[in-house]
C-alpha cells in the first residue's frame, strides 16, 4: 500500500485542531484506523498532521528529510494503530512518542551511513 502525504493535506488541517471533544474520546481516530473505517487515516492526518510536521522539522533541516520522515510516521501509526490503549495515555501522547522514536532512528540512520 503506498501512502501519499502532501503539505497541503497537512496545512489545511489546522481548522480541526488537536483539543479533544466529547464525541473525540469515545472512540480515537487510532481506533477508527484500527478497526479499517474509511476516511480514518484522512482524518488522522488532518488532526495530527501539522505536529507531526513540525517535530520532524525540528529534527531535520532538510524538507525532503521531513517529508519523508512524516510520510514513514503515518505509515508507523497506521501500523501500530490496534496496539493504542487510552487507558495508558492519551491519543496525542502515543502519536507523539512514535513520531519522535521514527525521528530518532532517522537521525541515527543518516548519520550511521555519513560516516561509512
Amino acid at each position: 500500500m503506498e501512502i501519499a502525504i502532501n503539505n497541503s493535506l497537512i496545512n489545511s488541517a489546522s481548522k480541526y485542531g488537536m483539543a479533544n471533544t466529547e464525541a473525540e474520546n469515545q472512540e480515537s481516530f487510532l481506533a477508527k484506523v484500527a478497526s479499517g473505517e474509511s476516511n480514518a487515516f484522512e482524518e488522522l492526518i488532518k488532526k495530527y498532521g501539522n505536529l507531526i510536521w513540525s517535530i520532524a522539522r525540528r529534527f531535520f533541516s532538510n524538507q525532503a528529510e521531513a517529508e519523508d520522515a512524516v510520510q514513514e510516521i503515518f505509515l508507523a501509526l497506521w501500523q501500530s494503530a490496534s496496539r493504542f490503549d487510552a487507558n495508558k495515555g492519551s491519543e496525542i501522547t502515543f502519536i507523539a512518542t512514535i513520531a519522535r522514536r521514527r525521528l530518532i532512528d532517522g537521525l541515527r540512520k543518516n548519520n550511521k551511513h555519513k560516516i561509512l
